[in-house]
């Protein structure tokens, strides 16, 4: 029997823009498979395209028999990076199948012996560039790689970077901690924290907003732990940024466990808003952020 050459490739549908419906020629067609692959910004794709390969014989020009088939067009290891990979694997798969005599591939294909050999011989009678699809396999896979590499180089580099930042930023608090001196009554500090939405951390469709403090004040040590919106008023007068507090802060009981305590606030639910609290002090002040410290609180004035 003569062989089968690919006269064209007529294709029905397709999910990437870059191969749009239409009838192509053999290479002009792979060319395209190349392009998508590494015009693709993801470097993951993985496009469902359905086509006709339309054969005829050997020294022929009329179409002798048309193959339809489905390419899940892929950058990754595999053999669909290309039209060609994809028939050299069918054609291999049937070979095989038949070779071995493997009656268990038989009832996957869902084909009889008869079958697979027909399919075997059909598929080993068109003629393939491997070439083209060699060609295809290492400019996708060596432009994977380059930019998987560099993907990854930047996320190792982004990931240092947050390392040390967050080990400088410890040491900074470290130091910070170790020249306070509070009061020997002191058993507590009042901070004011002012806070802003933080988008990026945030789910809406989750109803999980998140907010990261933008300015840190410390107002006073206190030497009782008793909680009372009269005293966090009154610390609020201590600095200019939350003086307006003392008559406009909005009382926020929260007693239940991981609730906020007791916190004067002046806004709540916004994408900026300051809250005023008392805290329990730990241990060599290991629980005090740096921040700004007004003369009550440098003074250690209770």
């Amino acid at each position: 029997m003569q062989p089968l050459n690919i006269a064209r490739v007529e294709v029905s549908n397709s999910e990437t823009g870059f191969i749009q419906p239409g009838i192509y020629g053999y290479k002009a067609f792979e060319d395209l498979c190349l392009f998508a692959a590494l015009e693709d910004d993801s470097n993951h794709f993985n496009y469902k395209i359905h086509l006709k390969v339309h054969l005829q014989e050997d020294g022929s020009d009329t179409v002798s028999d048309t193959l339809e088939l489905r390419l899940d067009l892929s950058c990754q290891n595999g053999p669909h990076h290309s039209l060609t990979a994809q028939l050299a694997h069918l054609r291999k798969m049937y070979s095989t199948a038949h070779h071995t005599g493997n009656t268990g591939a038989a009832q996957i294909f869902g084909y009889t012996k008869a079958q697979i050999e027909a399919k075997k011989d059909f598929y080993s009678r068109i003629e393939l560039d491997l070439g083209i699809s060699n060609r295809n396999a290492v400019q996708i896979s060596t432009a994977y790689t380059k930019a998987e590499r560099k993907r990854r180089k930047e996320e190792l580099a982004k990931e240092l970077e947050e390392q040390q930042a967050d080990k400088r930023h410890e040491r900074r608090v470290s130091e910070f901690q170790s020249t306070l001196t509070p009061p020997e009554d002191a058993v507590a500090f009042i901070i004011a924290r002012k806070f802003v939405y933080d988008e990026n951390a945030s789910e809406p469709l989750t109803s999980d907003y998140v907010y990261a403090p933008e300015k840190t004040i410390l107002l006073k040590w206190a030497k009782s732990l008793r909680r009372g919106f009269p005293e966090l008023r009154n610390a609020a007068l201590l600095h200019e940024d939350t003086a307006f507090l003392k008559k406009e802060g909005l009382e926020v009981r929260e007693t239940y466990t991981y609730g906020k305590g007791y916190v004067l606030v002046d806004k709540e639910n916004t994408y900026e808003r300051w809250e005023i609290k008392k805290v329990h002090l730990d241990t060599n002040c290991t629980n005090v952020p740096i921040g700004t410290m007004t003369a009550n609180f440098m003074n250690n004035v209770i």
